[in-house]
């Protein structure tokens, strides 16, 4: 079977395990890639990465796939949720783009096995073959161990460079159409980044637990709290932060200010929020993080 998986919101936490577990079933997997952010058969209430994940469905559509891959994400982790519009997402792809083709939406809460067999039971395969790949995939889920550390700077020597934290929701820093290439951006910069990559959810989580009063409802809110608080335990290695958020994002109206007091009570460190949507510029974007890169430069100075 020829199944297109959405590159879009949680693919970029779980899309690696996603086609892994589907290939093992033996079907094919297919994604696409956007090059223009106009999509009209989405609400202008939503916000890009939303939009985006419509976009890349309806390109989808269009590849001749047997069937659409969309898990429904309502939670990563115990008592902390996704956001509303991620929850609903499939049923806004059936009022919207009306697909004459299946929708394969299993529910995830942040228990795979669960996940997996209700992926392997929707898509027809033998329950031997499910209970085969859900084993396999299992052992790789607990071998992906993240790094836990921070990049070593160079000081006083012709390597030197910026190291920026830069926050926000994985579906926005890790999608290079949406984010306009900013890692590349800030490289040619001399900036350096650390990203919520480097650790895992549950370290970060626990992190957001013991350094904030309250920590985010959301886990999205919760990555970027806690690569916060992880980034102010080793101060002296991180120059600055950049806030990555999509305009209208409900959950980051909260998490953006929430984040921002905390890095100033703690450190003063320079801080950056760049809201994001389809009018973003390339000229804007690279204005505004030569800005930061000056200011980091001025502090050094100093």
């Amino acid at each position: 079977m020829k199944i297109g998986i959405i590159k879009g919101l949680y693919y970029y936490e779980y899309g690696d395990l996603w086609l892994q577990f589907l290939q093992k079933l033996g079907h094919e997997c297919v994604t696409a890639e956007i090059h223009d952010s106009s999509c009209f058969l989405c609400t202008d209430e939503a916000c890009l990465p939303v939009k985006i994940y419509h976009k890349n469905a309806m390109e989808l559509l269009d590849m001749g796939i047997d069937c659409l891959f969309s898990p429904k994400i309502i939670k990563c982790a115990k008592d902390s949720f996704t956001c509303p519009k991620v929850i609903g997402i499939n049923e806004m792809l059936a009022a919207s783009l009306k697909p004459s083709i299946r929708m394969i939406s299993p529910e995830f809460s942040g228990e795979f096995k669960t996940f997996y067999a209700r992926t392997g039971l929707a898509l027809g395969n033998d329950t031997r073959e499910i209970k085969t790949a859900i084993e396999e995939m299992l052992v790789l889920g607990s071998a992906r161990v993240a790094f836990m550390s921070l990049p070593k700077t160079k000081k006083g020597s012709r390597d030197d460079f910026f190291l920026v934290c830069l926050l926000g929701h994985k579906y926005i820093v890790e999608d290079s159409f949406i984010n306009m290439d900013i890692k590349k951006r800030l490289k040619k910069l001399n900036i350096r980044v650390v990203t919520s990559d480097l650790f895992d959810n549950d370290f970060l989580s626990s992190s957001a637990e013991n350094s904030f009063s309250h920590a985010p409802f959301w886990i999205t809110g919760r990555q970027a709290a806690g690569l916060a608080a992880v980034s102010e335990a080793a101060a002296s290695q991180i120059d600055g932060y950049i806030y990555l958020t999509a305009f209208g994002c409900g959950p980051d109206s909260f998490i953006v200010p929430l984040t921002k007091k905390y890095i100033r009570d703690m450190s003063a460190k320079p801080f950056m929020e760049i809201s994001l949507d389809e009018h973003t510029s390339a000229a804007g974007l690279d204005t505004r993080l030569e800005a930061f890169a000056d200011m980091l430069g001025d502090r050094v100075r100093v």
